[in-house]
């Protein structure tokens, strides 16, 4: 949960950050990790490396970080091959940074995603405040686009949801 959070919280200062903008974290006096811009003169900090991040201030466009701020999208998959596999690849297609939650990573998760959606199954998305559950490419990439995402899509992409 703890490490889904974090991901969360850097993906975040990276679309709030200017392009050459650093991201530290540290733990404060509770264990809790924080994250920021500059190192915390008081705490011991790490520089955090962004292993594998597709989406950094200087490839998104206006729009997407526009979109990103007003409507955060957030993928709650179990890393399934099938429709998690598909429902992950839209948004990297899109160019869609998001946060990703697994529901079977803890019984707190679990009791989260249900009280969100009782009846749903992953992968499931939300865009802001809006849910979507059962992966239908058409409908998230209609969704998506309709605030804003989608509009750098990366060149050469095979379209919405196919590998």
């Amino acid at each position: 949960m703890l490490k889904r959070l974090a991901s969360f919280a850097i993906a975040f200062l990276i679309i709030a950050s200017p392009a050459s903008a650093e991201i530290w974290k540290w733990k404060d006096q509770n264990g809790n990790w924080v994250f920021s811009f500059a190192p915390q003169q008081d705490h011991p900090a790490e520089r955090v490396r962004l292993k594998g991040m597709d989406f950094t201030p200087e490839t998104m466009s206006p729009e997407t970080k526009e979109a990103a701020r007003l409507f955060p999208v957030t993928l709650y998959s179990n890393g399934c091959e099938g429709a998690c596999g598909q429902a992950e690849r839209l948004l990297k297609s899109l160019g869609v940074p998001h946060a990703k939650k697994n529901p079977l990573e803890s019984k707190e998760a679990m009791e989260q995603f249900k009280e969100k959606w009782p009846q749903a199954s992953v992968p499931a998305l939300e865009i802001g405040d809006k849910r979507l559950s059962g992966f239908e490419p058409e409908t998230w990439g209609s969704a998506l686009k309709a605030v804003g995402y989608g509009k750098d899509e990366k060149k050469g992409g095979k379209g919405l949801g196919q590998p």
